[in-house]
């Protein structure tokens, strides 16, 4: 198998060299379409295969420019989605940087992306004392010798692991559950293993035994935070859509709670409040609806899905003047999207005489 992998590598290289661009010219203009935010978005046809461009290149270009407006700390995990709206340069509407170092560069900083390799190498150096690498052979007294079935194995997980890791160097996979979790599993097991050329161990000492319990403690601890704060704004999108379902229904009263509900479940979501606004208006009451858009404004400034909301609003009840205002600054956050600019337009005709 190696044999051949290095003969298509060598294959691949001729064919290069005796192109029109020569080797060198491929290499770089390859590069350069790979890199190049302008580059032609390849069909969806066979030759897709062989395209090096992509859409890609604008997203981790906007990625840069929002990690250059806070660059030790980042503008907050998750933020690239929002903040890309005043960077941006076409009308697409994308949540991923789709590379790990713009991610991480334009939402945690450097200090986030400093970590973040931290906790890589530390992974590195737990996967290589699993697989045996840097132990001397007068070490190997143990039950899983360099060919055993169970190293091959791990080494095999291991290997699962790194490529996922350094996919997501160019793409962005972890929002894909059957993808991340897989990836997650693999390299979980193999920092789990702990060495695997190592003489069997005595028995821990009780302080060490109590050691090892507090220390899984933490870890289960910190694991069921994190699934809990992952499950909290799922939960709040679906009591959220209930409260839709409710006044579509004519359940107006129950729609309130429900949206009440959501905002509770994640405070620091705007979409609970422009469900709540729904449905107060809906019921007739356009003060309490006004409140909980203002509230969603002031809660997210940077986000034009508020700010647009609170113009639709305004429009509708007749106060033209207030709703150009919104729409103002959801244009200034949101300048290519065609919604805004639509939204800001007629709310700009509304203030005209006649």
């Amino acid at each position: 198998m190696a044999v051949v992998l290095a003969l298509l590598v060598a294959a691949g290289i001729v064919a290069m060299a005796f192109s029109s661009r020569g080797l060198g010219g491929t290499i770089s203009h390859t590069w350069a379409q790979f890199t190049d935010p302008e580059a032609a978005v390849p069909s969806n046809d066979p030759d897709r295969l062989t395209a090096t461009g992509s859409v890609r290149a604008r997203y981790w270009r906007d990625g840069l420019e929002l990690w250059k407006k806070e660059r030790w700390l980042g503008l907050g995990a998750g933020s690239y989605a929002t903040g890309r709206f005043q960077v941006r340069e076409d009308t697409a509407v994308v949540r991923h940087a789709h590379g790990y170092w713009n991610q991480t560069l334009a939402d945690l900083g450097i200090v986030g992306l400093a970590l973040s390799i931290l906790a890589g190498v530390m992974w590195l150096g737990a996967a290589g004392r699993a697989v045996g690498l840097g132990v001397l052979p007068r070490q190997r007294r143990d039950r899983a010798p360099p060919d055993a079935p169970e190293r091959i194995g791990l080494v095999t997980i291991a290997v699962v692991a790194i490529v996922f890791a350094f996919h997501n160097l160019v793409d962005w996979t972890w929002f894909v559950p059957g993808l991340a979790m897989l990836g997650l599993l693999c390299a979980g097991w193999v920092a789990g293993r702990g060495p695997a050329f190592q003489p069997i161990p005595e028995p821990p000492s009780d302080r060490a035994r109590w050691l090892r319990i507090a220390s899984a403690t933490g870890v289960v601890v910190t694991a069921l935070v994190a699934a809990w704060a992952i499950w909290q704004p799922e939960r709040s999108v679906s009591t959220g859509d209930k409260a839709l379902s409710l006044i579509d229904n004519g359940r107006f009263s129950q729609a309130r709670s429900e949206a009440r509900d959501a905002h509770d479940i994640d405070p620091l979501a705007i979409e609970p409040l422009i469900d709540l606004a729904a449905a107060e208006e809906a019921s007739g009451r356009p003060v309490r609806a006004r409140v909980a858009l203002v509230d969603a404004v002031e809660l997210q400034p940077s986000n034009p899905a508020a700010w647009k909301a609170l113009a639709s609003f305004e429009l509708r009840a007749s106060r033209p003047r207030a709703a150009l205002r919104a729409a103002g600054a959801a244009v200034y956050l949101d300048p290519e999207g065609e919604q805004t600019r639509r939204l800001f337009l007629t709310t700009f005709r509304a203030t005209q005489p006649g």
